[in-house]
Parts: structure tokens; C-alpha cells; sequence
């Protein structure tokens, strides 16, 4: 199978989904699930080692559960559109790349961001990295990570290093709230009773202030020069420090936003489909408006978009079968008699949600995929008493412990990149540069969500 018949595959699937899901039409969405599995199958000689285990680990466990547990076969088939759905977000996710990628403006916005100089410099790429990776998701760590190569001739190591990790740290912080980071796909999906929109608030007011105090607390005047290091020569282009690009892009995330709590409010779509929907567009809405001249053709650029619907084959396989694994377990732990017995224990509730908060650091330390237990929690408790209770701090407490978990493990995507770009172990990153950082974030955490849990919330 041609990568252009896979790729056809994942623009069908995602298609297939967004009509589905806006209209409620069950039979297009079971035709979306089939076109993401078998693109997924199809990408097996290009997955990494990670992703086939789980995609094997869902291919063995699915079908036993099914066939073990008959009454729970709805329940398996709900998690695995779930987990579809991810897939496809993830998919539209790798269009927005290619767009982003080629931007002239992004630059400029990063240009801008790591030239503001003293204490202001950690805190303008953190807030800077945090909101702009709405459109950029981690590739904002990456364009950081090239603006401050540009300046290391002005700039000691240790500068530099701090003011990477500011950009990581700012991104890491938006998954909190985010609805194209995919805990808050998985959360507010499986939560009932969860308001989304209100969640959203709620967790972007959150991660706001906690970006807010980690700024101050981290922000310390690291800005010295290099006074071995040549001077670095005068930019060639002075407006590659003007504000405007960094406003423009905040303007882009805002109508992005916006226009997928429209869809979600009007037509009743999940914050997954109707970002789905959203994306794609605003991909295309780019590539139109803000051309490049970099002698390619605009056909070819489309092509690069389409063809970016495979960047993060690897995540979208991982997601879609974690969730099948994760319902797995869930329905196998159900019908076991000792589940009963400590599901009427009368456990506090607040047992549940310091739970919830500190087993995704744990997993994203000991380098087990968090996404895993998030997608576990969700199934074993996202109905019950204490979600139902108190849905907003459990959905607190799981994307505060998400957030955690990609900033302390070495095998997240944003410790990689940042590893990478620093010429260091990811494991340095995770588990010595950050260590402070994530401590804090424990803290802070650990007072909002029992603040959300005394509210009632």
C-alpha cells in the first residue's frame, strides 16, 4: 500500500469522523473506525517500537475481553471510537504542522519572544511558548530552540538551558487546558457529568496561574553574556523583533478556540470531533493567506500538508490502542468480585483524587506511557461516585497529573525535543532539570484541586 493510499485512508477517516460525530450518524462513524485501524495496520513498517506493542497489546486484548465479557462489547466499541477520534485529532494536528512550519510569522513571533531581555526573557518565552502552542503544539519548543541557536554567541550555556526549558515548561502547562492536547480529550470525554466548556475555564484559569508563579519563582535574571563568545552580529532584519507576529498568532489560537466552542455549543459535537473539524480549516486558511516564496508550487505545499497527516503516526497509534487497552482492563477489573468490595469501601473522595494526581508522575517517571493510566482512571472511575460528585476536580487533579508526567519523563515528546536541542539525555531533563519545576507543580496542584474539591465542584 502506496504512503499516499495510507494517507487517503487517515483524510477519510478523519472525513468520515467529523461528519459522523456533527451529525450522530453511527453508521459513518463505523466507517471512520475501520479506515483508522486499517491505516493504522497499513503503517506498520513505519510505527516505532512503542506503538506496536501497543497496537499488538490492543489486537490480542480487544477481542479477548469481547469474547470474554459479551454485555461489554458497546462499552469496547464506544473506547475504541473514542480512541479513533484521538487518532484523527492527532492526524489533523500533523496538517497544522506543515502549515506552521513553513510560517514566516512563527518565526518572527519566536524571534520576538527570546529577545526580550533581563528577568522578562524566561517569563516572555514561557507565556509566549505556552499560548502559542495552541497552533504549535511542541513544535513551538523546536522553533525556540532554533531562535536561541541563533543568539548563542551572546549567551552562556547555562542561559541557554534555562531559557529552553522555559519554553518546554510553557508548553507543558498548556496541555492542561488545551482542547487539541489529548488529556483533555480523554477527560473530558470520559467524565459524566463534566461540563467541557466550563472545565475549560476552569483549567485554563488554572494553568494561568500556575504559569503566572513559576515564572516569578524560575525567572531569575539568567540573561549574562558570554564574555568569551564573539559578539553576535546585528539582525538582518529589524523587524524580526516587532511584537506584531506574536500578536497576529495569539489572534489565530483565539479564533481557533473560539470557533471549536462554537461547533461544540451549536451542533452538540465532542471537543474532540469539533476540533477536528476546526484544524483542517484553519490549516488550509494559512497556506492560503500567508504564502511562502520558496519555489515550490501551491500544489505542492497541499501536498505536504496531506501528507502531514502521518507526522504522529506513532502518538495516533499509541492513543487509539490505549484506549481499547484501557477499557480492557477496566471491564476485566469490574467483573472481578474484589472490584465490588472496594468500590463500596467507603473510600474518602479525596483519597481518589490525590490518587489521580499523583499516579501519572509516577508512570511518566518510571517511563511507562501516561496515557495509559489516564485512559485506565477514566474507565474505572469517570462514572463513578466520585466523578459524578465532584467531576471537575477529578478532570483537575488528571490534567494537572498529565502535565506532570510530560514534564518529569524522559520518553514524552517535549523531554525528547528538549534533550535533543540541549545536546543532553532526555532523562536529564526529566528527572534533574525539571525536578524543581515538577515539585512545584505538585504543590500548586495539590492546593487547586482541594480548593475545586471544597467548592463542591
Amino acid at each position: 500500500m502506496t504512503e499516499r493510499v495510507k494517507n487517503g485512508l487517515l483524510a477519510a477517516a478523519v472525513l468520515l469522523l467529523v461528519a459522523g460525530g456533527m451529525g450522530r450518524i453511527e453508521t459513518l462513524v463505523d466507517a471512520a473506525i475501520f479506515a483508522a485501524v486499517v491505516a493504522t495496520i497499513a503503517q506498520w513498517d513505519r510505527l516505532p517500537r512503542m506503538p506496536r506493542i501497543f497496537v499488538s497489546t490492543a489486537l490480542i486484548v480487544g477481542p479477548v475481553a469481547a469474547m470474554a465479557f459479551p454485555r461489554a462489547i458497546p462499552e469496547l466499541k464506544t473506547a475504541l471510537a473514542q480512541g479513533v477520534a484521538f487518532a484523527v485529532l492527532l492526524s489533523t494536528i500533523g496538517m497544522m504542522r506543515q502549515a506552521v512550519r513553513r510560517s514566516v510569522v512563527a518565526a518572527g513571533a519566536a524571534a520576538y519572544l527570546v529577545s526580550v531581555p533581563g528577568r522578562g526573557r524566561y517569563a516572555a518565552i514561557a507565556i509566549g511558548s505556552h499560548f502559542l502552542s495552541l497552533l504549535f503544539n511542541v513544535g513551538i519548543i523546536a522553533l525556540i530552540g532554533e531562535m536561541l541557536r541563533g543568539d548563542r554567541g551572546r549567551m552562556s550555556e547555562p542561559t541557554h538551558r534555562h531559557l529552553l526549558l522555559a519554553g518546554m515548561r510553557g508548553t507543558v502547562l498548556m496541555t492542561v487546558w488545551s482542547p487539541m492536547g489529548l488529556g483533555f480529550a480523554i477527560v473530558t470525554t470520559g467524565i459524566v457529568g463534566l461540563d467541557p466548556v466550563r472545565f475549560l475555564i476552569l483549567s485554563f484559569l488554572a494553568a494561568t496561574l500556575i504559569l503566572g508563579i513559576t515564572c516569578f519563582v524560575f525567572g531569575d535574571p539568567r540573561d549574562e553574556p558570554d564574555e568569551t563568545a564573539e559578539p553576535a552580529p546585528a539582525p538582518a532584519d529589524p523587524r524580526r523583533r516587532s511584537a506584531r507576529p506574536v500578536l497576529a498568532l495569539l489572534g489565530v489560537g483565539a479564533l481557533l478556540l473560539a470557533a471549536t466552542v462554537l461547533l461544540h455549543e451549536t451542533l452538540g459535537a465532542s471537543f474532540t470531533v469539533a476540533t477536528a473539524a476546526v484544524i483542517p480549516v484553519f490549516a488550509l486558511a494559512w497556506l492560503a493567506i500567508e504564502p511562502v516564496d520558496d519555489g515550490r508550487r501551491h500544489v505542492d505545499h497541499l501536498g505536504g500538508m496531506f501528507a502531514g497527516l502521518s507526522d504522529l503516526r506513532g502518538e495516533s497509534a499509541i492513543f487509539l490502542s490505549a484506549n481499547v487497552i484501557g477499557a480492557a482492563i477496566s471491564v476485566a477489573l469490574r467483573a472481578q468480585p474484589f472490584w465490588s468490595a472496594l468500590d463500596t469501601a467507603g473510600w474518602p473522595d479525596w483519597w481518589t483524587l490525590a490518587g489521580c494526581l499523583l499516579v501519572l508522575p509516577i508512570a511518566g517517571a518510571l517511563m511507562i506511557p501516561h496515557s495509559i493510566f489516564v485512559v485506565l482512571i477514566v474507565q474505572l472511575f469517570g462514572h463513578g461516585a466520585v466523578a459524578v460528585g465532584h467531576p471537575m476536580s477529578m478532570a483537575l487533579a488528571l490534567t494537572l497529573g498529565w502535565a506532570m508526567a510530560i514534564a518529569v519523563s524522559p520518553i514524552s515528546a517535549m523531554s525528547l525535543i528538549t534533550g535533543h536541542l540541549s545536546g543532553v539525555p532526555s532523562h536529564v531533563v526529566g528527572f534533574s532539570w525539571n525536578a524543581r519545576f515538577v515539585s512545584t507543580l505538585l504543590v500548586l496542584s495539590a492546593g487547586l484541586v482541594a480548593l475545586a474539591y471544597r467548592l463542591g465542584w
